[in-house]
């Protein structure tokens, strides 16, 4: 299926300073116009070729199939979810269809967005499980698929978030398994391995696995360094600093809470204030 970009043409248009009136003169009727550049409505093929020679472009410029649109929407997305812009992804998504997604990859990118908006924006943990669960059913070729590692990642947050540790284990364990596997150039790669790691260690702590936890986000926080992305060492140094206050090393502990502190810019945790008071200071 093909379809026009009438976002395109209105660009175009306002580019070269076309009125509507202006532009379907001679070609077409101004609602011609109007019906393209609002509903994507594909005029005949005469008419599309003369509006594309009056404004400079080619006819392939802002003709597309489906499955473009689909992919150049859900990057778009992707896009603002990286940058915690909820409001916007949740906008996007809203104005797709999942019936018109007929390519498989696309499908799971999309169930794993909407898993993703419902956990972190509505926190309805139910249709957050709902949505992944429809991204696990889609098959994709493993060796490529980010989704099925986001996939695994939401499922562990939604678990962790019941305070099901067992079950949020099972799927960090699993989805830590396929991103090590999975090539860097994903534009979600970095994000996906972040949080893997972060709830990974999470739920080391709820499991009192004090070493464990601070050896996994060690690493993690070696890695971030050397990629020049510091964006969650906050998060890890708070892991560390439980972790640390869980083997009763008030040092360490105290060094990794006040990092935390710092780096996140996040206010101070109460719990782990009190923890921390409560060990020896030697």
């Amino acid at each position: 299926m093909i379809i026009i970009l009438g976002d395109q043409i209105k660009r175009y248009r306002k580019q070269y300073g076309l009125s509507q009136a202006e532009l379907a003169e001679g070609i077409c009727t101004q609602a011609t116009i109007s019906l393209i550049e609002k509903q994507n409505k594909i005029p005949n093929m005469n008419t599309l070729i003369m509006i594309c020679e009056r404004l400079g472009i080619q006819w392939t410029d802002v003709i597309v199939r489906q499955e473009a649109k689909n992919r150049r929407k859900l990057g778009e997305v992707d896009q603002a979810w990286i940058k915690d812009d909820y409001q916007t992804v949740a906008a996007q998504l809203a104005e797709m269809h999942p019936d018109h997604l007929k390519d498989p990859y696309d499908l799971r990118h999309y169930n794993v967005l909407m898993g993703f908006l419902k956990l972190q924006f509505e926190q309805d943990l139910d249709e957050g499980i709902y949505y992944l669960t429809k991204a696990q059913r889609v098959p994709i070729h493993e060796e490529t698929d980010i989704y099925g590692a986001l996939t695994l990642l939401g499922m562990a947050i939604a678990y962790y978030a019941k305070h099901h540790y067992t079950h949020a284990s099972e799927y960090i364990s699993a989805a830590r398994h396929l991103i090590d596997r999975l090539p860097e150039n994903f534009v979600a790669y970095k994000n996906a391995k972040m949080w893997i790691c972060i709830y990974q260690g999470r739920v080391l702590l709820k499991q009192n696995e004090w070493q464990a936890a601070i050896a996994v986000t060690t690493e993690m926080a070696q890695w971030m360094t050397e990629q020049s992305d510091f964006y969650a060492l906050g998060h890890l140094y708070g892991i560390q600093a439980h972790a640390w206050a869980g083997l009763a090393q008030s040092k360490q502990a105290q060094h990794c809470f006040h990092l935390a502190a710092a780096l996140s810019e996040i206010s101070a945790d109460a719990q782990l204030e009190q923890k921390l008071a409560e060990l020896p200071t030697a």
